[in-house]
């Protein structure tokens, strides 16, 4: 099991596109084959940074996420409200 945090940092005044955005993804990502889990949070410190907690079932179902169409057009609209890039981190439980 793969286990993913990413973190994404939001413009200020574009947390409600953001997130539209965001559910989008979260919506479609969690139909794949292999996603065990793809939960979405927003810190309660910062509203402009959002987490994605992820878990796919092995390295195949991960990279076929990487090459979605909706990975595609998400990498396409968040340019109009993305502050920086994604930072993925891979984590274990301990």
């Amino acid at each position: 099991m793969i286990k993913l945090i990413a973190q994404i940092h939001v413009l200020s005044g574009k947390t409600e596109e953001a997130l539209q955005d965001l559910n989008n993804l979260v919506q479609y990502t969690k139909m794949e084959e292999g996603c065990l889990r793809y939960d979405l949070f927003q810190s309660t410190m910062d509203e402009c940074i959002f987490f994605i907690f992820e878990e796919w079932h092995d390295d195949k179902s991960l990279g076929k996420h990487f090459e979605s169409q909706h990975i595609k057009e998400f990498n396409n609209v968040k340019r109009l409200w993305i502050s920086g890039k994604v930072e993925i981190n891979q984590v274990k439980k301990l």
